[in-house]
């Protein structure tokens, strides 16, 4: 091997121009892990917008609960937890209105199904308070549904009222007409 001197400020030189040659090595090579690291959350961030906009997307008009809380739940991958995108915004307030449509319909099947004329009204009532169009499946069908059963239990009720005078006048024939 060969031994080469070197005086001491040509050396310093030398040391000079190799930090600065690994300064610029370190250097690119941060910036395309940097890059690349960036690209591929750029892409999970579009990924999660792109499911979110998927959920709250529907031919049909309603919306899949589950996929949208889903979405949501994702959301807070996104910087700042998505709160700055209007897509999010959008979300939130779709689904605190599937929230309370899925509320009001529980609330309609459950008054059908125990006949309270007051318990359907007041579901109805409720119902009526809520913005077209509705986004749970259903819904519109539930409201026509508790409509009509409500004439028919208003009717059933009027007839009912009758029967006390009915018996009190003796017109039993009339009372096993209605019947």
């Amino acid at each position: 091997s060969t031994k080469i001197f070197l005086k001491h400020s040509a050396l310093q030189t030398l040391h000079g121009l190799r930090e600065g040659a690994l300064k610029e090595v370190v250097a690119s090579i941060q910036k395309i892990i940097r890059g690349k690291l960036k690209r591929i959350r750029f892409v999970g961030m579009k990924k999660i917008l792109s499911n979110l906009q998927k959920a709250m997307d529907s031919s049909s008009g309603n919306v899949n609960c589950q996929l949208l809380e889903e979405a949501l739940a994702n959301s807070v991958e996104l910087p700042y937890d998505g709160h700055h995108f209007p897509l999010v915004k959008e979300g939130k307030a779709l689904s605190r209105k599937v929230t309370e449509e899925l509320k009001v319909k529980t609330l309609l099947e459950e008054a059908m199904k125990e006949h309270v004329v007051s318990a359907i009204e007041g579901a109805l009532e409720t119902a009526n308070t809520l913005q077209k169009p509705h986004k749970v499946r259903d819904l519109a069908a539930t409201i026509t549904e508790a409509k009509a059963m409500l004439l028919v239990l208003k009717k059933e009720k009027a007839h009912l009222d009758k029967v006390p005078a009915l018996i009190k006048s003796g017109k039993l024939e009339d009372l096993e007409s209605w019947m």
